[in-house]
């Protein structure tokens, strides 16, 4: 899994293979970043929680309907870990593991 803010990088692996995930990294840009992974063929987008735009689980099925995946950092907060299980995203990017092991979230 590579994730990156930037295309030419993420068409450089997609060239050289067809077995590693690529997710473009969005700034809050919900629209945009979707459109773009779509036009570019990427895995997914790599969304910043609570960032600049309010994900919601409306968006994240909307990406799973159109066949893309999505992934949410910086999640560690307890309240927010919480949260973002519940919109049910791909992956969640913790720093906060502990509290994902010690209440079984896994």
């Amino acid at each position: 899994m590579v994730e990156c803010e930037t295309a030419t990088f993420l068409n450089f692996i997609k060239k050289r293979s067809d077995k590693i995930e690529t997710y473009l990294s969005t700034w809050g840009d919900f629209e945009r970043g979707m459109m773009l992974a779509l036009e570019s063929g990427y895995t997914g987008i790599s969304f910043q929680y609570k960032y600049d735009e309010e994900i919601t689980k409306e968006h994240v099925q909307l990406l799973h309907k159109k066949g893309l995946k999505i992934q949410l950092w910086t999640v560690n907060d307890e309240n927010d870990i919480l949260e973002a299980i519940s919109l049910n995203p791909d992956f969640i990017q913790t720093d906060n593991i502990n509290f994902i092991i010690d209440n079984n979230l896994k």
